[in-house]
Order: C-alpha cells, then structure tokens, then sequence
C-alpha cells in the first residue's frame, strides 16, 4: 500500500486527534471499535496456511521466495479469522503482526489533514 491518502476510493481524513474515512463524499468516524473493520476493506485476504509460508520477523527463512515478494509492502489478513493483521515487509520479506492500537496509526501516517470547517461540508455516511 502507498503512503498516500486514497485507497479503493476511499480518503483519510485528520483532524486534531481524530480520524475519518470518506467515500462517495460522505464521512465516517474511525475509532478503536470500528478500525479493524474500515482497515478489512483495505487489505488482501489470504489462506492462514499462505499466511504460514511467510516467516515471522526475525525468523532469516528463505523458502516461498516468491510468494513473498508479491505480497511485500502489502497488509494482509487471514481469511478464516479475519482477525490477524499482518503487514509484509519489502526488504526480508518476513510478515510482522500488528494490534488495534497500531491500525489506527497506520491510517493516520498517510491520512491528509482537514480542517473542522471542511469535515462539516461533508455529510455523514
């Protein structure tokens, strides 16, 4: 995923310490109830047994090379769970997980700023 503030025609919105996602031009709140929710649509599902051939940071495992590369610099879930959040990096290639807390600082590192004014413009989802 680019660090940019559109993803699957959706913008990321900030504003002093909150965090919106707006679509079609309509707006919606981000918080630590719905983020795993808004971050599911952003990312590519896979098998937990593809999931398995990545290794975990740190593991120096060179197997499934190629596997890996196409997934590098990709967020990936679990699709049986849909709860495991991981992210593959792009110089080892080795899968790391990441909780709610860190969802929510991942859209907010490429989310553009707004003003209060601009998100009234915008009618809620």
């Amino acid at each position: 995923m680019n660090r940019n503030s559109t993803s699957r025609n959706n913008i990321f919105v900030k504003n002093n310490d909150q965090l919106w996602v707006i679509k079609n031009n309509r707006k919606k709140i981000i918080n630590m109830i719905n983020v795993k929710e808004v971050f599911k649509k952003l990312i590519i599902k896979i098998a937990k047994k593809d999931i398995n051939k990545i290794p975990f940071k740190g593991s120096f495992d060179k197997k499934n090379i190629t596997l890996r590369k196409k997934l590098g610099g990709k967020f990936i879930i679990e699709g049986e769970h849909d709860f495991n959040f991981w992210y593959v990096d792009t110089k080892r290639f080795e899968r790391h997980f990441f909780n709610t807390f860190e969802l929510m600082n991942i859209l907010r590192s490429f989310s553009v700023k707004k003003s209060k004014v601009e998100l009234d413009k915008i009618k809620n989802l």
